[in-house]
């Protein structure tokens, strides 16, 4: 993506403006830099391309036309075959999961949406637009609709099917009524729908406990377990599909596997040649012009049958997760799948090998960002929850293009990517599996722990070797050493350093080659992880520890976030105390998740949590709730800029924004504010290491921005 880096020139007044919105301490006696408002802010989301699809529509008349819809209710459509793709800001709901889109095939304007929220099961619905995507209407409202189907031969009908049960229009979703009986014991908890195409008044459900169907409009329903042969009990009917070449051949997946029936539901025959781990099908595919050609999208790969169910052969591989498939009758080989995590794949040559065509499209969580203060344009940025496609991505070129750097990660989460104080080679990366470290640049990535062979060898805290035990007093006269007890050898303190496995959630460093680690086991930290890493004793807690940081000036003071507050050391780590935050527990979330200190006075300390952040300018003997300019939020991430540190972000991950201080955090102000973003919820941020003014978000749903704002006065090493 070519990314603009436009800069407006400031009027003349702005200085004026920003002077008193930006009143200036004691402490900041220096001239305060100028800044443009939040609304001249440019931002430009960046990547990396992909993530999870979860609803995909292709126009019957225009193959190359297709929308797909994520979990985190964004829409993106694409007119060239899935080239690019363009985000339709004009839908933008992001309290919603897309569950389902439909193009109506006689109008390929009018488009129908339907969602659920992921926070209960009452909010969603299904939405409508004439135009293209342009605008939208909401039809059926405070319904969790899970599944949605249009008539084939009626575009007026339409079917939803929810978690309280099934409704229909008649139409066009301008009027409904319930098409099952209201409080049905079985028919509800709906997963998917279809429609017979010969008789829009045959309808299937298949619901969280096996299928149901009407063919009477739903004046009466039948329970279609099976007569003679039967699905198997407790099945999850994850889809329904009608054979077009035969209506009375009927396929429904399920978590218990792949069935189908010849006579319209009434008996279930189960295919074999699926592995029994590939069970959980999320959705079934006839191929529409091949009669005996059937795709199946498992949470194990997609597969294909040539021969009507009788053989199957896997043709994306295991780490593949399949939520949709499309195939045009118009273009029989192009295979196209929305999946979890690794965004659109598409065959061209019937399933023998697919690519990624996601260029424009993203919904990936960024954990964590670095701007490389080595390598100008070089960005890092670390993926959460994206299975083989999350770990760590890398940008040669200020965001334009990304490439996979997580080579040795497996398919780990990466919490963090971080650059130690005082080695520039070397990077390191918190991990749900311990923490790894590469000295390439992030080319290959190992384990930051002992060899396989390794035996845990004693060392006094801190790292230092057991100090000698005194050698006994020698008595000239041997028979008052038989009278008087031996001294006692002066008490030593040795532990034994161990390998760091599990969640380490943050990382920070000191100028003297220490590295802390915040886990879920614990606080630990290693000089030379390859020696071990000491487990530091918190006094009376111990549970996760999920923020550490360290003292620029004094290393001696560690900082350690938990989970109902913030313990402070001042001496190493021997003894902690707990900081007097002014919490109040029924308002404010007591999990300290970040903490960030000063670079250049470090009696200044910034805390989130997960309800609001504090400050402390007395090095945390009394604290304040920030409140200049920021409400309550998931405070996720706060960073000073390390070469001009009066500025400062600060990011809310569930209210969403970013917030900006050009005065040490005195005043905030909203970045995002006027912005149209497919996401604002922020949980990573960075300041360029080389350009003053530019800046990067990492979301929660919508991968990496890059914030361009007009005005901010260079950087420097000393201001």
């Amino acid at each position: 993506m070519k990314l603009l880096a436009v800069v407006l020139p400031l009027c003349a007044g702005l200085v004026g403006f920003f002077a008193a919105v930006y009143p200036v301490a004691a402490a900041f006696e220096a001239p305060a830099p100028t800044v443009a408002p939040a609304e001249q802010a440019e931002w430009k989301v960046a990547g990396p391309f992909g993530g999870t699809v979860r609803a995909l529509a292709q126009d019957s008349t225009n193959p190359k036309r297709m929308f797909i819809g994520t979990a985190d209710g964004q829409i993106y459509v694409t007119t060239d075959g899935a080239q690019t793709w363009r985000w339709l800001p004009t839908f933008n709901r992001p309290q919603y999961i897309v569950e389902s889109i439909v193009i109506d095939p006689t109008a390929t304007d009018t488009l129908y949406v339907a969602v659920w929220a992921l926070e209960n099961d009452r909010d969603g619905g299904v939405y409508k637009s004439t135009d293209g995507g342009e605008t939208w209407r909401v039809l059926l409202k405070d319904e969790s609709v899970r599944a949605f189907a249009l008539a084939p031969g009626n575009a007026s009908v339409l079917v939803a099917g929810t978690l309280a049960g099934a409704f229909r229009s008649s139409d066009g979703g301008e009027t409904w009524e319930r098409l099952s009986p209201a409080g049905h014991a079985g028919i509800r908890n709906i997963e998917s729908v279809a429609i017979d195409p010969r008789d829009a008044d045959t309808v299937y459900v298949g619901t969280w406990y096996l299928p149901w169907k009407t063919s009477d409009g739903g004046k009466s329903w039948t329970f279609i377990h099976g007569e003679t042969s039967k699905l198997i009990e407790d099945s999850d009917i994850f889809s329904i599909a009608i054979d077009a070449f035969d209506p009375d051949r009927v396929y429904c997946s399920a978590c218990s596997g792949i069935y189908r029936s010849l006579d319209g539901g009434r008996n279930w025959t189960k295919f074999k040649g699926i592995p029994f781990s590939a069970r959980r099908t999320h959705v079934i595919f006839p191929h529409p012009t091949r009669e005996k050609e059937i795709f199946a999208g498992t949470t194990e790969g997609l597969w294909r049958t040539a021969d009507g169910g009788e053989t199957w052969r896997q043709i994306l591989p295991s780490t593949t997760t399949i939520n949709e498939i499309r195939v045009h009758p118009s273009a029989p080989d192009r295979i196209i799948v929305g999946t979890e995590n690794r965004g659109v794949l598409i065959s061209e040559d019937g399933g023998g090998a697919f690519q990624p065509y996601n260029y424009g499209f993203v919904a990936r969580r960024i954990s964590s960002l670095l701007s490389d203060s080595m390598q100008r344009g070089r960005l890092f940025a670390s993926v959460m929850f994206n299975g083989a496609e999350g770990g760590v991505y890398v940008s040669p070129d200020l965001g334009q293009t990304w490439h996979s750097s997580s080579q040795g990660l497996g398919a780990r989460d990466v919490y963090e990517v971080h650059a130690p104080v005082g080695n520039s080679r070397r990077l390191y990366a918190a991990t749900s599996d311990g923490v790894f470290l590469t000295d390439n640049g992030g080319i290959l990535w190992q384990p930051a722990n002992p060899p396989a062979n390794w035996k845990p060898t004693p060392v006094a805290p801190g790292g230092k070797p057991p100090a000698p035990r005194p050698a006994p007093a020698r008595s000239s006269a041997q028979g008052a050493a038989k009278r008087r007890p031996a001294a006692r050898p002066t008490a030593r303190r040795t532990i034994l350093r161990q390998r760091l496995k599990g969640h380490v959630v943050e990382l920070a460093s000191t100028g003297e080659g220490w590295v802390y680690a915040a886990a879920w086991d614990g606080l630990f930290r290693s000089d030379d992880p390859a020696k071990g890493w000491e487990k530091i004793s918190l006094g009376g807690y111990r549970g996760r520890v999920f923020s550490v940081a360290v003292s620029p000036r004094d290393s001696s003071v560690i900082l350690a976030g938990i989970s109902d507050g913030l313990l402070m050391s001042q001496d190493g780590g021997a003894t902690w105390a707990r900081a007097d935050l002014p919490m109040q527990a029924a308002r404010d979330a007591t999990c300290v998740q970040e903490i960030a200190i000063h670079p250049r006075r470090p009696e200044t300390i910034l805390v989130g949590t997960r309800r609001t952040a504090y400050l402390s300018r007395d090095g945390g003997k009394s604290w304040e709730r920030l409140a200049r300019g920021i409400g309550f939020g998931d405070i996720a991430v706060i960073r000073f800029n390390p070469r001009n540190a009066d500025e400062v972000l600060i990011g809310d991950a569930q209210g969403g924004g970013l917030y900006l201080s050009i005065n040490g955090g005195q005043l905030f102000q909203r970045l995002d504010q006027r912005a149209t973003l497919p996401g604002r919820r922020m949980w990573a941020a960075a300041f360029d290491a080389f350009t003053s003014g530019r800046i990067y978000a990492g979301s929660v749903t919508a991968g990496v921005m890059i914030v361009t704002v007009p005005g901010l006065a260079p950087t420097a090493s000393a201001r």
